[in-house]
């Protein structure tokens, strides 16, 4: 058992089953004890049975309020503006973590073939129109 993005395994220290409610649903679940701290998390199986998590399409997940049925309506309207566009982080300065110890690596560039060139400028115009990438001249640190 691993965590999101972990190579290491979870120290698993053993494991139960018990009653669980929530509302009107009661549900035979089973918990895992790890060793170490961590956050209390609920499966996406046992999420969904007591109804706090409602998949409506398998790319999406829709989270309830507890005995709330919200609707993707409800969500557009309240949040409308969360869903308009191309999503962007501003003011945000992002800081690659460099391993000085390993040694750099200079890389050939790739080629293109002709049938696809066309493809790529069209789409890295786009992608300069949307104010997604900007075009570098010249040595880039």
């Amino acid at each position: 058992m691993f965590t999101y993005g972990n190579t290491e395994p979870l120290k698993v220290a053993g494991s139960f089953t018990t009653d669980i409610q929530l509302g009107n649903h009661i549900l035979n679940a089973e918990f895992i004890v790890i060793e170490g701290r961590g956050q209390a998390l609920l499966g996406r199986d046992t999420a969904t049975q007591l109804g706090v998590l409602k998949i409506t399409d398998p790319t999406s997940y829709i989270f309830n309020n507890v005995g709330e049925k919200d609707t993707c309506d409800k969500l557009f309207k309240t949040y409308g503006k969360c869903f308009q566009g191309i999503g962007k982080l501003k003011d945000f300065q992002l800081e690659i973590p460099i391993d000085k110890s390993v040694n750099p690596v200079a890389q050939q560039p790739r080629c293109i073939t002709l049938s696809q060139r066309a493809k790529l400028l069209e789409k890295l115009e786009e992608l300069e129109k949307l104010d997604i990438i900007e075009k570098a001249e010249g040595p880039i640190p």
